[in-house]
């Protein structure tokens, strides 16, 4: 297996260092776990006194040893360096040992009663809200699901030729209503997890990542979601021209069978005639708008075609020899 290209150092989840360098006989990722053990093992020393560096040199890679006391920690060298960012060897010195510190500061608040108290009783107090809160949700979705159920009955006409659509218009109404407060509560729970990570010292950056992780998905879907606009809408154009085209082909086709004498075509041939081509109008216009839907160029959108497509053409066999 190839070598890794870097691995980050990180003590009580938080970031030290990186490590780059080939040129030890450690890989990084085997440097990160050896410091990572020294760290631990005098991780009581850590708090009493800061660590200090000194100037170290590896054949020719020039570096800063980081030491506890007199316990040797790790060594960050030149060839450790993130050289496409101009990082230099005191920068990359400085911003462990700031790292190292705010770990230590962390450390200290994390053993105080007072902070371990605060961040008990302010995660419980979020608890109680999340929970109270996901009973009302949970209420509300009901009664605004039983509301459009009853708001859709009483529409007086819904009809597709005689088949009547309220009944199924109210069921998707009531789990658009159900998935949407489902959404919003899941929503709910991992805002209380990040805020109940940030009320502890060590858990702090976890929380932070986890915030900036949904912020960046929110900011993801809306991303999409505005992308999707235009194409739906071209879309949406392609199919109401199909339709309009449809249109046309039914009444033409319907003009030329109710001719009289003078037709073209007989009843029985023109309504097979006039359903085959409003099929092949919409097969036309399916396929145009298809490039225009969200998520049309991914694999399963791309494979549920695939599977539709097949269905259509060992179902439509006997039409098409008809």
């Amino acid at each position: 297996p190839a070598t890794p290209t870097e691995s980050t150092l990180v003590w009580w989840n938080r970031p030290i260092t990186v490590f780059r360098s080939q040129t030890t006989k450690q890989a990084p990722d085997a440097r990160s776990e050896e410091a990572v053990g020294r760290i631990e093992g005098v991780a009581d020393l850590l708090l009493e006194q800061e660590v200090v560096t000194e100037p170290a040199k590896l054949e020719d890679d020039r570096g800063y040893r980081f030491l506890a006391g007199e316990t040797y920690l790790f060594t960050i060298l030149e060839s450790d360096l993130d050289e496409l960012a101009g990082e230099t060897l005191e920068a990359a010195r400085d911003q462990a040992l700031a790292n190292l510190g705010e770990i230590r500061a962390a450390r200290i608040e994390q053993g105080s009663a007072k902070t371990l108290v605060t961040g008990l009783t302010t995660a419980l107090v979020a608890t109680a809200i999340l929970v109270a809160t996901l009973i009302v949700l949970r209420l509300l979705a009901k009664f605004l699901a039983h509301f459009v159920e009853n708001r859709i009955g009483r529409w007086k006409r819904l009809r597709l030729a005689r088949a009547d659509l309220r009944p199924y218009f109210a069921t998707f109404a009531e789990q658009l209503v159900k998935v949407a407060a489902l959404v919003l509560g899941l929503y709910l729970v991992c805002v209380w997890v990040a805020f109940v990570f940030n009320q502890f010292p060590l858990t702090e950056p976890l929380g932070a990542a986890f915030t900036a992780r949904l912020r960046d998905l929110a900011e993801g879907l809306l991303r999409s979601a505005a992308a999707a606009v235009p194409g739906l809408i071209t879309a949406g154009i392609i199919l109401l021209i199909a339709r309009w085209l449809a249109r046309i082909v039914d009444r033409v086709i319907g003009g030329i069978a109710r001719s009289g004498d003078t037709a073209i075509l007989s009843a029985d041939t023109a309504k097979a005639t006039k359903r085959i081509a409003i099929a092949v109008v919409w097969i036309f216009g399916i396929v145009l708008a298809y490039p225009y839907l969200p998520g049309s160029g991914s694999a399963a959108f791309k494979g549920i075609s695939v599977l539709l497509g097949l269905m259509v053409s060992l179902g439509s066999t006997g039409m098409i020899n008809q």
